[in-house]
C-alpha cells in the first residue's frame, strides 16, 4: 500500500509571501541598527576634524592676538562641554589635563578625582590607548568596572599628538550599541530562517504525514506485543507534526471548507503536549465542550494550541498550572442575522508580562527569553487578522498570562449547526499537516 500526501500549491505560496514581508522588516530593523552603530564613529570623525581646523586658527590666533586667542579658547572648551561623549586630554605622559562633563558621568567621577591623575587609574593604560591608533578604524571596545562598582562597555578612540593639546581620548558608552549589534545579527538570521522555511516544511509535511498514515494502520494490524512500540512511535510522530503546524501551519487562514471536530483537534494537541508540561511539574488540563463540527482548519487550530501551551509551560514554574477552554457564541444583530464565534483560550499561573513586555510580545522576533524565537505570539496574530478576528492578551507580573483567539465565523461557514450523531468523534482529514 502506498501513502501519499498532496499540498496546496497555494499554502507554499501564501507561506513565501508572508516570510518576505517579515524579511523585508527585519532587514529595515538592520539598517536603523546600522546608523546607530555609525553614530559613535561619526562622533570621533568629527572631533578629529574639530582638532585639525583648531591647530591651523590656533597658530593664527596666537599670532594675531592673544586676547582673541583665549577667548576662542573658552568658546571651544564650551563645545567640549556640551558633547554626551567623554573627553580627556592626555599628557605624553599620560596625566589627565583636562575632562569634560562627559567624561564625569560616563566614568562616575567629579572632575576635581580626574585631573592630575594619570590615565591607566581612571580608563586603560596609556599604551593600550595609543596601541589601538593603528587599528583599521582607531577604535576600540572595553567592558570596564567603573568607580561606582558597575560594569559598563564603552567604545573609544584616540587622536593626537599635538604640541598644545597632547593626546585627545574621545570614549562612551555602547551598552545600547551592542544590544542594537547583536539585535541585528539574530533578525538577520531570523530573516534567513524565514526564507527557507517555507520549503523546508513542504519537504517535511508530506513524508510525515506518509509516516503517520503507515503507522496508523500498522497499530492496527500489528501483534499485540508490538502494539506499546507502534504507540510510542507513533506519539512522537505526531508530536513531530504538531510542531510543524505550529511553526508553519498559521500562515493560512483559520477558515477551511471542510468541517472538522475543533474540540478534537484542540484535546490531541494538549494530549501531545501534556508530558512537556510533566516534566516541569506543571497541571495541563484542556476544558472543552463537545462542539458541532465546524468550517475551521484542523492544522491551524493546533498549530496556534501548540504555540500558545508551549509558551505557557516555558513561563510556569513547577506546580503551576495550564488551563485550555474553546466555546462556540452566538449572538443577534440588529438586522436579525445570527453571528456565531469561536473562541481558543489558554490561561496560565506563570511569571507573566511587564507592561513593556505586553506592548510588544505580538512583534515577530521579539523575546524575552534567552532561547525564545519570537514566532509563536507573532504568527498567531497573524492568524487573526487573517481570519478578521483578534487575538487578546492579559498578563500581570506574578499573576499570569491569558491569551485568547476569537474568530467570526464567516454567514457560509456559520453551523445549521451540524452535531455529530452518537459519541464517535470526526477525525482530521486523511494526509493534512
Amino acid at each position: 500500500m502506498q501513502f501519499t500526501a498532496c499540498l496546496d500549491d497555494s499554502v507554499i505560496d501564501d507561506e513565501k509571501l508572508f516570510w518576505g514581508k517579515q524579511r523585508r522588516a527585519a532587514c529595515r530593523r538592520t539598517v536603523t541598527s546600522a546608523i546607530a552603530l555609525r553614530a559613535f564613529c561619526c562622533s570621533a570623525q568629527k572631533l578629529r576634524t574639530l582638532r585639525s581646523r583648531l591647530e591651523i586658527e590656533d597658530l593664527r590666533l596666537k599670532c594675531k592676538s592673544p586676547a582673541l586667542y583665549r577667548g576662542q579658547m573658552v568658546l571651544v572648551a564650551d563645545a567640549l562641554e556640551t558633547l554626551s561623549a567623554g573627553v580627556l586630554i592626555v599628557s605624553e605622559g599620560g596625566t589627565i589635563e583636562y575632562a569634560n562633563a562627559g567624561a564625569t558621568r560616563v566614568l562616575r567621577l567629579p572632575r576635581e578625582a580626574l585631573l592630575g591623575r594619570n590615565i591607566t587609574d581612571v580608563l586603560l593604560p596609556m599604551e593600550t590607548l595609543l596601541g589601538s591608533i593603528n587599528g583599521p578604524e582607531a577604535r576600540r571596545e572595553v567592558a570596564l568596572e567603573l568607580a561606582d562598582g558597575t560594569v559598563s562597555s564603552l567604545g573609544f578612540t584616540v587622536s593626537g599628538p599635538n604640541s598644545n593639546l597632547g593626546w585627545t581620548v574621545l570614549f562612551q558608552e555602547i551598552g545600547g550599541v551592542l544590544e542594537l549589534r547583536r539585535e541585528r545579527d539574530r533578525l538577520l538570521q531570523m530573516a534567513a530562517l524565514g526564507d527557507a522555511l517555507p520549503s523546508i516544511l513542504h519537504e517535511l509535511r508530506n513524508p510525515l504525514a506518509a509516516v503517520t498514515s503507515a503507522l496508523e494502520v500498522m497499530v492496527e494490524d500489528a501483534p499485540v506485543e508490538f502494539r506499546d512500540d507502534l504507540h510510542a512511535i507513533l506519539w512522537e510522530v505526531r508530536r513531530m507534526k504538531l510542531t510543524l503546524q505550529g511553526v508553519g501551519g498559521l500562515v493560512r487562514p483559520v477558515h477551511a471548507e471542510q468541517d472538522v471536530a475543533v474540540d478534537m483537534a484542540i484535546e490531541e494537541a494538549v494530549r501531545i503536549l501534556t508530558p512537556m508540561a510533566a516534566t516541569k511539574q506543571i497541571s495541563l488540563r484542556a476544558e472543552v465542550p463537545t462542539l458541532p463540527l465546524l468550517p475551521l482548519d484542523w492544522g491551524v487550530v493546533s498549530g496556534v494550541v501548540f504555540n500558545l501551551v508551549k509558551n505557557a509551560i516555558e513561563a510556569c514554574s513547577s506546580d503551576g498550572e495550564i488551563v485550555v477552554r474553546a466555546g462556540l457564541s452566538s449572538d443577534v444583530a440588529a438586522n436579525g442575522a445570527t453571528n456565531s464565534t469561536f473562541t481558543l483560550q489558554v490561561t496560565d499561573s506563570g511569571i507573566g508580562m511587564s507592561p513593556e513586555t505586553l506592548a510588544q510580545c505580538r512583534q515577530l522576533f521579539f523575546t524575552s527569553k534567552a532561547q525564545g524565537s519570537g514566532i509563536g505570539l507573532a504568527l498567531c496574530q497573524q492568524i487573526a487578522e487573517s481570519s478578521g478576528g483578534k487575538l487578546e492578551i492579559q498578563s500581570a507580573v506574578g499573576v499570569g498570562t491569558t491569551v485568547m483567539l476569537v474568530v467570526p465565523l464567516r454567514s457560509k461557514d456559520r453551523p445549521s449547526l451540524r452535531r455529530r450523531s452518537g459519541a464517535k468523534k470526526s477525525v482530521p482529514p486523511k494526509n493534512v499537516i
